[in-house]
């Protein structure tokens, strides 16, 4: 499958933002630790891990938004046009993150000041004990020899762990410490809990319930608004607005209805197409639109049919395929009636028709001739067109190539 400019661009793009997410997030916490001969504090390293792992998120959404608007998947009514829910979810799971880490830091850091070890090395014999005997205070958790080569003599020197008996303000200090933590705990829990029971408790809109909050669809046109009678399957597009939760398209003239097939549809556009192989007489046809709630648009008359003797219908092109570096000299329809084409048009969606001259035309076959530098690679109609622009028959495919 060949990948247009657009589409590459947006992969590009996205790769892009990933990469440089993937950078932040790895690289500048280590940067901004060594800034200078500067070395930050455990403290301050976690709320910068976290507010860098928070913008990395951000970026990591930016580049999966851009993917999804590159393949014409976003929803411009949500939050950074992903699908509904993304951003709920990413916040609930954010939390849960911070939660858990928050969580074990405290308990880390308080243990550590609980416990209060401290350690004093390189003290020879007559210090250790000097040590002992001035600390009143201190509980001996150890003492530990370890021999050292001093002056070409072996020597023993200590090292002592121990814990100082803790003083009413030691005490006080403590306990504000652990106060701060459960209060900290208890305000992060209850936050993650009424976001988590948010996203996970709730039952979730049903696509039926948000259309019906929704107003109903409004139509405005639609093209092609001519047809003639007789003709195959025909591409058309409905505008207006709303119209994004439209999932049926019918025309309907009387007691006669025609459905729709192939039916996609956004917010301002319904495409879907028709048949009218088996429609014999003209008249004014309604454009009728159902949602997802059942609810009914119309737009009356708007595609009009006309007589049988004005059918026009084009059956097979020669040659099917051109290729760029050997363009054919000319083009030739076959089909019935097509004496009464008076413009033979090359289309493709989101590119501007390309008219093509007509060098010779009959009841059974028409010859017309196409500048390839007007024409891209990839899937073209080749439609005709009768007098007021009247779209006669169903398109005819021409895949051009390198």
């Amino acid at each position: 499958m060949k990948l247009s400019r657009e589409v590459l661009t947006g992969i590009w793009v996205s790769v892009l933002i990933v990469v440089v997410a993937g950078i932040v997030i790895y690289y500048l916490p280590m940067g901004l630790s060594r800034i200078g001969k500067f070395e930050f504090d455990p403290l301050i390293k976690l709320p910068i891990l976290l507010i860098v792992g928070v913008v990395a998120l951000m970026l990591s959404l930016a580049a999966v938004s851009v993917a999804f608007a590159t393949l014409n998947l976003a929803d411009k009514t949500q939050a950074l046009a992903l699908p509904e829910g993304s951003v709920r979810a990413v916040i609930a799971l954010c939390l849960l993150v911070l939660f858990a880490i928050i969580t074990i830091f405290l308990f880390g850091s308080l243990s550590e000041s609980v416990s209060g070890l401290r350690e004093v090395s390189d003290l020879t014999a007559e210090q250790k004990e000097e040590f002992l005997s001035n600390k009143e205070n201190l509980t001996t958790v150890l003492v530990i020899p370890y021999a050292v080569k001093k002056d070409g003599r072996d020597q023993t020197r200590y090292t002592v762990q121990y814990r100082e008996k803790a003083d009413a303000d030691a005490t006080a200090r403590q306990r504000a410490k652990e106060d701060f933590a459960k209060q900290l705990l208890i305000l992060i829990g209850t936050l993650v809990t009424a976001v988590a029971s948010f996203y996970f408790g709730t039952r979730a809109v049903t696509p039926t319930q948000a259309a019906e909050a929704r107003a109903a669809g409004t139509l405005a046109s639609v093209k092609p608004s001519k047809v003639s009678a007789g003709s195959g399957e025909t591409p058309f597009e409905i505008s207006g607005n709303n119209l994004d939760l439209v999932r049926e398209v019918k025309l309907v003239r009387g007691s006669n209805e025609l459905i729709g097939t192939a039916v996609t549809s956004n917010a301002q556009v319904v495409k879907f197409t028709a048949s009218f192989a088996n429609v014999a007489e003209p008249g004014n046809w309604d454009v009728l639109t159902t949602d997802a709630s059942q609810r009914v648009s119309r737009l009356q008359g708007a595609v009009e049919v006309t007589s049988v003797a004005q059918a026009t219908t084009p059956e097979s092109l020669d040659p099917p395929e051109a290729a760029r570096t050997k363009w054919p000299n000319d083009f030739r329809i076959q089909g019935k009636n097509l004496d009464k084409v008076t413009v033979v048009r090359v289309t493709r969606e989101g590119v501007s028709p390309v008219v093509a001259k007509i060098t010779n035309r009959a009841s059974d076959a028409l010859v017309f001739t196409v500048q390839q530098e007007k024409l891209t690679s990839g899937k073209w109609g080749v439609e005709v067109l009768g007098d007021k622009d009247i779209l006669l028959g169903t398109p005819l495919a021409l895949v051009v190539t390198d």
